[in-house]
């Protein structure tokens, strides 16, 4: 299971640099279509979502329709599963020391540029 979660903590990791990057749109997008999270902030929509992370890693396709069948086709509850259920502005927003540690690099935050080791988004 060590592999799972630091797999996850990549994905979240990765859906944290695009949205990073993608801020300015993605902030209207918020205010008009955006799903509730358990932190009491929004999220985009879970296909939004799993098409950002798929292409940062790619080998998430090969679980992805497991994922889909297990879930009953329910692309939130692989959301959910995948630990990316939450408000990602407010993620952001957190100190360094506050992020989940992964594998690789650690997202910058506040307008701080990230390494070039990091995922293409």
């Amino acid at each position: 299971m060590a592999a799972f979660e630091e797999f996850k903590a990549t994905l979240r990791n990765s859906w944290l640099e695009y949205v990073r990057n993608h801020r300015p749109w993605l902030e209207i997008y918020l205010r008009q279509r955006g799903f509730k999270t358990p932190d009491n902030g929004r999220r985009p929509d879970a296909g939004l979502i799993l098409g950002v992370i798929t292409m940062a890693a790619p080998q998430l396709l090969d679980i992805l329709p497991t994922f889909f069948k297990l879930s009953q086709g329910n692309p939130d509850a692989i959301i959910d599963a995948l630990d990316l259920n939450f408000d990602p502005f407010k993620e952001l927003a957190k100190p360094v020391a506050q992020l989940p540690e992964a594998t690789g690099s650690t997202p910058a935050t506040n307008g701080e540029q990230s390494h070039a080791d990091s995922t293409p988004f």
